[in-house]
């Protein structure tokens, strides 16, 4: 019993699972090696009534030095010592973070030994449970925890479900590649791309990444720049080890062109090559948390014919200033064409600007204090906690998998409403979805009394990567920094008119 009777006492037991003996039963998957060494200390991150740890400062608890058989097994299970941070508020906690070292893991000589896995991961398949796990604490109770745990294999992060720096708590660069391609002709176009990025100095490392870019055609109303092809730029967070010096490359990277039917004609060319270190990346930062593209050119070492005079591409999108429309502005910023950025216009999906059925741009700036995150609802989570195939880490939030011709067309709009619980917070408005041919038109309507301050959509064909809204717009989304809180706001976008596609809605909001 606690020494404080409405508080609960926690305790976690660590159960390392018998991979070799299990693995006839799994998918052919290589074996992590296993350490010899004897638990220590257990970093732990719990979200709940009480939070405790983060990933970037998990809490350490040591570990008993005696274990013990207690389920009769045969074989020893080890137990955390009491600690009173682990003295907690009753109610529902979750476990997000689970690893046992040999060592105190401040020191530079202690190991991370075992781990428990996150569901997605290859490897949670060799556990009856996995990371995110929910519990309950009840007050006056000294409650002890079950976790699976695997041996750690760091050649193997990507399976236990963890990148390398969600694990090593360090923070997490983001890099950008776009590609162009010139055809033997000099035709210059826009490029249908794969990246593969490995942790090392050649693709004999670990693999952290293999992504395609999302390509497309524009539409009659000018939803991508006339019938132009488009393509987008492929984003990655990628990790920053402390221990690496600032000019030491760590990062592997092959960048494949790819046939696009329709829009080239494809002649085989060699991947682009190359090797990053942490002043490479970084040297790509621009004033004001900008972020300049690695622009890659397959095949483009002489001028194209388009434009014979022309040297200069200000806004790098693969079309010279002389031949550009918006020089200034790539166009897989302006969804539009109308020369402002997305989320520098009052109306992303309209040249007019006449989005907010009066006629005139919106103009009424919100005077929020404190905004409240806002997410529509859908029929998937963000938070990995439900096992419904969307592999995201969000805090919370909504993703829906639209089916074209289903009943459910209109989607209540909630903000503050944390853990998905729609009772936290309060309506927000809604958003109405009508599909016709290629063409997706989103409206948002703010409910009586709530300010909007902003708005981040997603629309693709693809099942999302990232649940971080200001990613959105690198996947044919946009994001509208003034959004109408005394009217609709209505915004275009195309997908391939297979019928399905994945819609998020984030804002933020407060009540006037």
């Amino acid at each position: 019993m606690s020494r404080d009777g409405n508080k609960a006492k926690l305790s976690f037991g660590t159960l390392l699972n018998d991979m070799v003996a299990e693995n006839g039963m799994k998918q052919a998957l290589e074996i992590p090696e296993c350490s010899e060494n004897i638990p220590a200390f257990v970093e732990v991150v719990l979200s709940g009534p009480n939070n405790v740890g983060t990933l970037a400062n998990p809490l350490v608890v040591s570990v008993n030095a005696t274990p013990g058989d207690f389920d009769g097994d045969g074989e020893a299970e080890y137990f955390t010592d009491e600690s009173l941070d682990l003295e907690l508020e009753p109610g529902t906690y979750t476990l997000e973070f689970f690893a046992v070292y040999d060592g105190d893991p401040a020191l530079p000589e202690s190991n991370r030994i075992w781990i428990a896995p996150m569901a997605g991961g290859t490897l949670s398949n060799f556990v009856d449970v996995s990371l995110p796990m929910d519990f309950n604490l009840r007050a006056g109770v000294k409650k002890y925890i079950d976790v699976e745990v695997l041996c750690f294999d760091d050649r193997m992060v990507n399976e236990y479900g963890y990148l390398f720096f969600d694990i090593d708590g360090v923070r997490a660069y983001e890099f950008c590649f776009f590609a162009n391609y010139c055809t033997p002709d000099g035709k210059h176009y826009p490029a249908s791309y794969s990246v593969n990025i490995w942790m090392g100095n050649d693709n004999t490392g670990t693999l952290l990444y293999s992504k395609t870019n999302h390509t497309g055609i524009g539409n009659e109303d000018d939803s991508y720049n006339s019938e132009e092809p488009f393509a987008e730029p492929l984003c990655f967070a990628l990790p920053n080890p402390a221990h690496i010096a600032d000019d030491e490359n760590y990062l592997y990277y092959e960048v494949t062109l790819l046939e696009w039917d329709g829009v080239y004609e494809y002649v085989e060319t060699e991947p682009i090559k190359g090797s990053l270190n942490r002043n490479k990346i970084t040297g790509n930062f621009g004033p004001n948390n900008t972020l300049d593209f690695e622009h890659l050119r397959f095949g483009c070492e002489a001028p194209v014919d388009s434009c014979p005079e022309g040297t200069v591409d200000t806004d790098e999108d693969g079309i010279l200033d002389e031949c550009d429309p918006c020089p200034l502005v790539p166009y897989w910023l302006d969804n539009d064409g109308d020369c402002l950025p997305n989320n520098q216009d009052p109306c992303p999906g309209d040249a007019t600007n006449d989005c907010d059925n009066g006629g005139e741009p919106c103009d009424d700036q919100s005077d929020c204090d404190g905004a409240e995150t806002a997410w529509m609802w859908g029929d998937h989570t963000l938070t990995k906690k439900d096992n419904d195939g969307l592999s995201l880490s969000g805090k919370w939030g909504w993703a829906e998998e639209f089916i074209v011709g289903q009943s459910d067309t209109s989607f209540n709009f909630y903000a503050g409403a944390g853990n998905n619980n729609t009772s936290n917070g309060f309506l927000t408005g809604e958003v109405q979805v009508l599909v016709s041919g290629t063409t997706v038109t989103i409206t948002v309507d703010a409910a009586s009394g709530v300010n909007l301050n902003k708005l981040d959509i997603y629309v693709n064909d693809a099942m999302p990567e990232t649940a971080a809204p200001g990613q959105f717009k690198f996947y044919g989304g946009l994001t509208d920094e003034n959004p109408c809180s005394s009217g609709e706001n209505i915004y275009s976008f195309e997908y391939s008119g297979d019928d399905s596609f994945w819609l998020m809605v984030h804002g933020e909001a407060c009540e006037s």
